[in-house]
């Protein structure tokens, strides 16, 4: 039987639950290994009364007499998987730190690659508007551009929602 050991630095010593010769009053309340006195005449009536031990100050519904006390050792085994454990968990959430840098500069660079895209093609939909006037010979052309404004109005009042720069806005 191995009680719950200390969480602390890895060579840190280790309560474990050994036999005894003797019967002995063990507090198994959490992070307490006191090996408590106790008078077994009026343990009953103190567990019923709900009183306090006088070594650990714990309740005596968390004690049992057994033939068992603590023991403080070092388990040197526990110590090096600790440090092992540790120190695995210590490069992988380096190596993921690593991984998620790359991925957002990545999603950056592609997200600008995208808007100076989006705008070139902005500007060069514009010059054709421009050019499709001024090479159009009668009026019939009014309903393109009719439709071309209606498109540009949507992407401006689309790039105002989102907040673009007052130079995008100015270009559109």
């Amino acid at each position: 039987m191995e009680a719950s050991s200390n969480s602390g630095p890895a060579d840190a010593p280790v309560w474990r639950r050994q036999c005894a010769s003797s019967l002995n009053y063990l507090c198994t309340a959490p992070n307490c290994h006191s090996t408590c006195r106790s008078s077994l005449l009026f343990t009953p009536i103190r567990r019923l009364l709900r009183l306090r031990c006088r070594d650990c100050a714990h309740p005596h519904l968390s004690h049992s007499h057994t033939h068992h006390e603590w023991v403080e050792v070092i388990d040197a085994q526990t110590s090096v998987a600790k440090r092992e454990k540790k120190k695995k968990r210590w490069e992988a959430a380096k190596a993921e730190k690593g991984n998620t840098e790359a991925v957002i500069v990545a999603d950056e660079r592609e997200l600008s690659d995208l808007n100076h895209a989006m705008d070139k093609s902005m500007d060069d939909l514009a010059q054709l508007v421009e050019d499709y006037g001024r090479l159009s010979l009668g009026g019939s052309f009014s309903k393109h551009v009719e439709k071309a404004i209606r498109f540009l109005e949507e992407r401006y009042t689309d790039m105002e929602k989102k907040s673009v720069s007052k130079a995008q806005l100015n270009n559109m």
